[in-house]
């Protein structure tokens, strides 16, 4: 039996490859393009709310993000330095307290080695002052670069969608197009805006427990716990072991304490805050959320665990109107 490979079909594998090259070679750019675009969608329907007031697109636009920016430098200026010097502090006293907490003769060896490594570990981080500050320096550019990205697509959201229409033949191209468009728009926006506010709030409500409580390294423990958020089941469980150890470290009781505050948060936020913040944003299911995010993070690190879920979104939702959806 023969087969036969037309000129056409052998032209675009090798166009695919060159694409998926190309891709990797600017792997940084679009990952920019792509944060850009998230954050960019999160803020439209504020920049839509203005402009139903009758202000013009640009000065919606800048307003919105004028507020963004402001809040942030804020947030920085005030809650940078204590941040900074309670995770420096926590970090350098983590092998101590881990140390206190594996003293136990049935996990001694375990932790022995646990904490030496961990020592090193810090030792070696700390002799890297240079690279952290050309990090820090980088993800500052970054973040600017991110900024005027978005910016640009917030302005030009709507002028863009029609140069994209442009590009397309067919009339029910397009209307998959605007469909897609859309339902990008609304779920990656509402996804973003849902869990920038759950994990702000469980930072501070978090923050606020562990400060009633009167733990050492309340700031970076709630920041964790803030951060982690975004890793559906498992996320509030990891959260909690650096808090716990700090706790038990200190006395039993307060150790207890610190699990009791964390389970109630969880069943706040299952019963209350989740429901109330997340009722409009994406439905994924929470096994296949946690499978993209642990796939993500082994490929790419942690920027491939935070970015795993959007476009996991954004590409079911292209397959959806390409192959199963008509319009």
């Amino acid at each position: 039996m023969n087969f036969v490979i037309s000129t056409r079909t052998i032209f675009t594998v090798l166009l695919l490859f060159f694409l998926l090259w190309a891709s990797f070679q600017i792997k940084e750019i679009i990952v920019t393009v792509f944060v850009s675009a998230l954050l960019s969608l999160a803020l439209v329907p504020l920049i839509k709310r203005l402009e139903d007031r009758k202000v013009s697109r640009f000065f919606a636009t800048l307003i919105v993000y004028a507020v963004v920016v402001i809040t942030t430098l804020l947030l920085l200026v005030y809650g940078f330095s204590p941040m900074v010097e309670q995770t420096l502090a926590f970090f350098s006293q983590l092998p101590r307290i881990l140390d206190i907490v594996l003293a136990n003769p049935l996990v001694e060896p375990i932790g022995r080695q646990l904490v030496g490594s961990l020592t090193t570990q810090i030792s070696a981080a700390s002799g890297g002052l240079v690279q952290v500050t050309l990090n820090v320096f980088s993800s500052f550019v970054s973040l600017v670069t991110v900024v005027v990205f978005s910016f640009y697509f917030s302005f030009e959201f709507d002028s863009l969608k029609k140069k994209l229409l442009k590009l397309l033949v067919t009339e029910e191209a397009k209307k998959k197009f605007e469909h897609i468009i859309s339902e990008v728009e609304v779920k990656i926006g509402s996804w973003v805006r849902g869990e920038l506010i759950l994990g702000l709030v469980i930072g501070i409500m978090t923050y606020v427990g562990l400060s009633i409580l009167r733990v050492n390294y309340a700031v970076p423990l709630a920041i964790i716990a803030g951060i982690l958020e975004i890793i559906p089941m498992i996320g509030p469980i990891i959260s909690a072991v650096p808090a716990a150890v700090v706790g038990f470290s200190a006395s039993p009781v307060l150790g207890l304490g610190i699990v009791a505050l964390f389970i109630l948060i969880q069943q706040i936020e299952n019963t209350i805050i989740v429901p109330k913040v997340m009722q409009k944003a994406v439905d994924l299911d929470p096994i296949l959320t946690l499978l993209v995010i642990l796939v993500g993070g082994k490929l790419f690190g942690i920027l491939g665990a935070l970015l795993a879920v959007p476009v996991t979104l954004v590409v079911f939702i292209i397959l959806k109107y390409l192959y199963y959806k008509t319009v």
